[in-house]
């Protein structure tokens, strides 16, 4: 309960969790002297004494319960959401201010369970404690009645129910292991689930794989889920059995043992008080499990937000009114990045490398596979940060992290966006040209700021993101393998058409290719192996 308020708290809404609370502590109240009423009207009635006043103040009291519960519910219904929006907010800014190497070591379903169900159980946990915390009130009001009216049965209540509490905190932390663990299986079972989707032509055509994957790993993680799940339920149904069992021993302790000397008017009187409180003991109790599970999500959560927060980077401090939209030279001079293991080993090597970039420039970069080409661009990128080396923009040092608003670029595996983000002033009439010319009108649509269809082949998407690159009118452009999907046509209108344009326009083009037919068409050709640059002509 406490990691739940605490992370309350840092969501920044600790003010609406107080009025929820006090919203619950009213509503509370009105039920619990709605249950001292209608106990004090029954007496009336048993002594032929019934005053139409009793049943005033009762509807009174019962109206404005409901009022009260009505919007206690609805207040902690959207506390629960705002608290999963707050935490899913302050993930995607730190995933903006994330560097690529972070997010390539965080599991990406591991990320996406903690965005989805994690959350989703912090959203059901803080519902479920605000309704016990209301039963609670009720409880202690019911009980202080009892106390005042029946004293020798409430502490036989007291008794057994301290017994549950006792017992619900010894399990409380008994399951609190079971519980992680349980989680962590579920995250490598959607992993399962990913491959099936992400891989879902490989698995097509390879039934072996198929079979494989089905047999070894999804059936395997499966069971182990489900064995760990009934296991876990089923100490929390042990639990709910024997706190069922103290209820009626209290009952029974009440009905047979104890005040044997009062008459059974009075016992019944207690009966029915026990078995009103009952149902809301039972929503403290049925809170644990909630509770439970949300500790653990809580601790997964702030767990990614660490990881996304180690190491990371200050917003670029270049704002937009002092970028710069041109220059005469950018060089790299004795670049070097290291790949390491997970002890920090270093496993490969790229640099050192020494590289100049100059406007109106076309630039290939070729070299075979795990010569470094990517890693490379990366660099130039700014989404590596360098181990070494000093990068140069007009003789000004700089950090590429900083500059990399310079570049547009268009990666092997790109994502496609559905608008054109960050374009303040789109030119309709354009995009439409642009998607005639790469052959894209038939396919999809710039409407509403919006690309209609994004179901395209890869040939298209690339195409597409190329549409993009150009309208962002960027001084730098970098095209990985753009053409290697290509047909024909398109190859020859990359090589021989788009990138002439590009180069008079001032433009610095790099171009990572293996197409040597178009090699004669480069100013300058950058020759890679083995992480080093071993040739520039």
């Amino acid at each position: 309960m406490r990691s739940l308020v605490a992370f309350i708290v840092h969501s920044g809404l600790q003010f609406t969790l107080l009025y929820v609370m006090v919203l619950n502590t009213l509503s509370g109240n009105a039920a619990g002297l709605a249950v001292a009423m209608i106990n004090r009207t029954a007496k009336h009635l048993a002594a032929h004494n019934f005053r139409w006043q009793d049943g005033l103040w009762f509807g009174l009291v019962l109206l404005s319960f409901l009022a009260l519960k009505r919007l206690a519910l609805r207040k902690a219904i959207e506390l629960s959401e705002r608290v999963v929006e707050k935490y899913r907010l302050k993930v995607a800014h730190l995933i903006r201010q994330a560097e690529l190497l972070q997010i390539e070591h965080l599991g990406e379903e591991d990320v996406y369970v903690k965005l989805t169900k994690d959350a989703q159980k912090v959203s059901q946990a803080v519902r479920k404690s605000l309704k016990g915390f209301e039963a609670v009130i009720i409880a202690v009001f019911v009980f202080g009645y009892m106390i005042w009216q029946y004293s020798g049965a409430a502490f036989v209540v007291l008794a057994f129910n301290g017994t549950a509490v006792i017992l619900y905190l010894i399990v409380r932390e008994l399951v609190y292991p079971l519980t992680h663990a349980v989680t962590d299986c579920e995250t490598k079972l959607f992993g399962v689930f990913a491959h099936f989707l992400d891989g879902f032509k490989e698995l097509k055509i390879d039934q072996e794989k198929n079979t494989d994957l089905v047999q070894q790993y999804l059936l395997v993680q499966s069971k182990t889920v489900r064995a760990m799940r009934i296991r876990l339920s089923g100490v929390f149904a042990e639990v709910a059995i024997i706190i069922d069992t103290l209820y009626y021993l209290g009952i029974g302790s009440i009905l047979f043992l104890f005040t044997v000397d009062v008459g059974s008017a009075i016992r019944f009187e207690v009966v029915a008080m026990v078995l009103f409180l009952w149902e809301r003991l039972y929503r403290i109790y049925a809170a644990v499990p909630y509770l439970t599970a949300a500790e653990v999500s809580i601790a997964r959560l702030e767990q990614l937000a660490r990881q996304l927060q180690q190491g990371l980077a200050p917003a670029n401090s270049t704002s937009p009114g002092e970028q710069i939209a041109a220059f005469r030279e950018l060089r790299f001079e004795n670049l070097v990045f290291h790949y390491t293991d997970q002890d920090g080993q270093r496993t490969y090597t790229v640099g050192p490398v020494t590289l100049t970039i100059q406007p109106g420039e076309i630039l290939y970069l070729s070299g075979g596979n795990g010569s470094g080409k990517t890693t490379l661009v990366k660099l130039l990128t700014g989404l590596y940060p360098p181990f070494a080396g000093v990068i140069k923009l007009d003789d000004a040092e700089i950090s590429m992290a900083a500059h990399r608003y310079l570049v547009a670029p268009i990666f092997s595996d790109a994502h496609l966006f559905d608008s054109l983000y960050g374009l303040a002033a789109i030119d309709d009439q354009r995009v439409d040209d642009l998607l005639r010319l790469m052959d894209l009108a038939q396919k999809t649509h710039w409407q509403d700021r919006r690309f209609t269809d994004l179901n395209l082949s890869t040939g298209q998407r690339k195409r597409l993101a190329l549409i993009q690159a150009v309208l962002e009118d960027k001084p730098i452009y970098i095209f990985d393998e753009w053409a290697a999907e290509q047909d024909p046509h398109f190859r020859a209108y990359f090589y021989e058409e788009l990138l002439p344009t590009l180069k008079a326009q001032g433009k610095a083009v790099i171009v990572v290719t293996h197409d040597e037919r178009y090699f004669y068409l480069a100013d300058r050709i950058i020759k890679m192996r083995d992480g080093k640059i071993m040739a520039d002509a």
